[in-house]
């Protein structure tokens, strides 16, 4: 998989160390973990994910970014091994508060804390909110409600789903090696894709074509740290 503009090591963003432990403290403080679950916080290492990505933030950005990865870690956990695994009422509930908070734009005066997530969820959309423009707002709200909506349609799953290609393989009949080769072929297919995507692009003119190169840089970056995280 380190071929093509994988094959470079990424550039990490310079706050990295100093914002991973801002980060992993406040949120370990904020919803009270005790020493198992903050030391696997430290061992997930999401800031370290984040500082690839966005290697070029600013040290309050970057705070923001890890803030979100890291209470999206635990939020999903609540779907996957935690209390709202087999409870799709409480699950609902729960989303539907969450998206509630994205039509806010602050604190509300007298208003009493919830659930510690969905107070750190806050307290991240509130720093959205100050520091980015209306259709940033906009894509980010349509991106969590997407994510919300499909964390409450995996509660009640049954167990036993294969979601790992290469056991997918493996159940058709195919040895590790066979599995390994086969996805080899599927991702240089999809590398050629990418750069005949890429030659194809039409020129709208310089403005634009800087932009949509930040926005080509951007997705490589996130598959690069995909992969190097």
């Amino acid at each position: 998989m380190f071929v093509s503009f994988l094959a470079q090591e990424p550039k990490i963003n310079p706050n990295y160390e100093k914002v991973k432990y801002e980060s992993e403290a406040w949120i370990a403080q904020q919803c009270q973990y005790d020493e198992k679950n903050y030391k696997k916080h430290v061992r997930a290492d999401f800031p370290y994910f984040v500082s690839i990505f966005a290697r070029e933030a600013g040290p309050n950005e970057l705070r923001t970014i890890c803030d979100l990865i890291n209470w999206i870690f635990d939020f999903d956990d609540l779907f996957d091994e935690g209390c709202f695994r087999d409870n799709k009422e409480q699950a609902a509930t729960l989303v539907a508060e969450l998206i509630e908070v994205m039509k806010t734009e602050g604190p509300v005066d007298g208003e009493e804390k919830g659930d510690p997530l969905l107070e750190v969820f806050k307290t991240v959309w509130y720093r959205i909110v100050k520091r980015s423009s209306g259709g940033a707002r906009r894509r980010f709200v349509e991106a969590i409600t997407d994510y919300a909506e499909g964390v409450i349609s995996q509660v009640n799953m049954a167990d036993g789903h294969v979601q790992n290609l290469i056991a997918l393989y493996g159940y058709s009949g195919l040895t590790p090696q066979d599995a390994y080769d086969k996805i080899d072929v599927l991702l240089k297919a999809r590398y050629r894709e990418l750069y005949l995507a890429q030659a194809d692009l039409p020129q709208w003119g310089e403005a634009i074509d800087r932009q949509v190169q930040k926005y080509i840089q951007a997705v490589q970056d996130v598959i690069t740290a995909n992969l190097y995280w």
